[in-house]
C-alpha cells in the first residue's frame, strides 16, 4: 500500500518512511503511518451561502464561537458544505455569487487555518468578521472540480478516509496537513 504522500504527491511532517534492516519498506507499519495520515486531516463544516464565500466569494474570515486550536494552525483542512442553509437565510445572490454551484453534503474545497483571534472592535477582518466570535482566518482557499459527499459535523472533524481519498485524487495541489 502506497503511502498517502506518495499517492498524492505532499509530505507530511514527522513521519518518517520506515524501512527493515535490508532496506525495504515494512508493509504493515506502512499502513499505520497512512492511517495516521488520514487521522490527521480534518474538515470544517460551514453552511450555506457561506461555505461557497469561502470558495468562490473571498470570504477568509470564519466566525466561530471556540477559538481555534494552536494545533490546527497552518493545517490544510476540507472546507464542507453543510445540508442546511445558515439561519439568516441570507442567499447567494445576496452575497454576490450568483454563479455559486451550492452544493451541500458535501466537500467543495481546501484552505489553509492560518490565524484565529478574537474580534476586538467593530470592522474587524471586515466584510466577513462579526464582533465577539473568534475570527479563524484562511489561505491558500482551492475549489475542488467536483464535489465529494460526505456527511458533516459541528467544528473540527476527521473525515472518512475514501472522502480524503476523492478529495486528494482530484486536487491541483495537494498540500500537507501540517
Amino acid at each position: 500500500m502506497k503511502r498517502l504522500s506518495e499517492e498524492f504527491g505532499f509530505q507530511h511532517a514527522g513521519h518518517a518512511t520506515p524501512l527493515l534492516a535490508d532496506g525495504s519498506d515494512a508493509p504493515h507499519i506502512e499502513r499505520s503511518y497512512a492511517a495516521q495520515e488520514l487521522m490527521d486531516m480534518r474538515a470544517l463544516t460551514i453552511r450555506q451561502p457561506y461555505a461557497d464565500a469561502i470558495i468562490w466569494g473571498g470570504k477568509r474570515t470564519e466566525n466561530r464561537v471556540r477559538a481555534l486550536s494552536a494545533f490546527h494552525l497552518g493545517a490544510t483542512v476540507l472546507i464542507h458544505a453543510a445540508k442546511a442553509t445558515h439561519a439568516s437565510e441570507v442567499s447567494a445572490s445576496d452575497l454576490g455569487l450568483d454563479t455559486a454551484p451550492g452544493a451541500r453534503g458535501a466537500i467543495i474545497g481546501t484552505a489553509v487555518l492560518d490565524a484565529c483571534h478574537q474580534a476586538s472592535a467593530e470592522g474587524c477582518c471586515a466584510p466577513w468578521g462579526m464582533l465577539g466570535f473568534w475570527h479563524w482566518t484562511l489561505r491558500d482557499v482551492r475549489s475542488l472540480p467536483r464535489p465529494v459527499e460526505a456527511a458533516g459535523r459541528l467544528g473540527l472533524w476527521v473525515p472518512a478516509e475514501e472522502v480524503v481519498r476523492n478529495v486528494l485524487a482530484q486536487s491541483p495541489e495537494p498540500r500537507p496537513v501540517r
